[in-house]
């Protein structure tokens, strides 16, 4: 994803078979450079415009599959895996500034102990 915006030197790579029939390897750039407020539950994640208040993508937290934060040369993006209501399964780049990434990474980590806690807590 960052090869495919220009915030990072593309590099070539192979891509595994494996993952091209899992993620896409097309790249829908229509909300990139969109300014937006996450809200983060134990229920879902929610991205929404500030501009519109449109909702850009809304994942209940069982569909979201991986989660991690940048590398050295990325540090303020964070990337999610999740399926949608179709079962499409796409990842998901978020520009984090202020060095927001990690407090994300944490909200969602978080979230996602929270629920494993709410649908496993009454057998343990």
């Amino acid at each position: 994803m960052c090869d495919a915006i220009s915030t990072k030197t593309p590099q070539k790579r192979q891509v595994d078979k494996r993952v091209q029939q899992c993620i896409s390897v097309n790249v829908c750039k229509e909300h990139a450079g969109s300014n937006v407020l996450l809200s983060i539950s134990s229920r879902n994640l929610e991205i929404k415009s500030r501009e519109t208040n449109e909702i850009i993508a809304r994942h209940d937290m069982p569909r979201i599959s991986f989660a991690s934060g940048g590398d050295g040369e990325t540090l303020d993006y964070v990337a999610y895996v999740a399926k949608d209501i179709t079962e499409w399964r796409a990842c998901y780049v978020i520009e984090c500034g202020n060095e927001m990434a990690q407090s994300l990474i944490s909200a969602m980590g978080h979230a996602f102990e929270l629920r494993y806690k709410e649908y496993y807590g009454n057998e343990t």
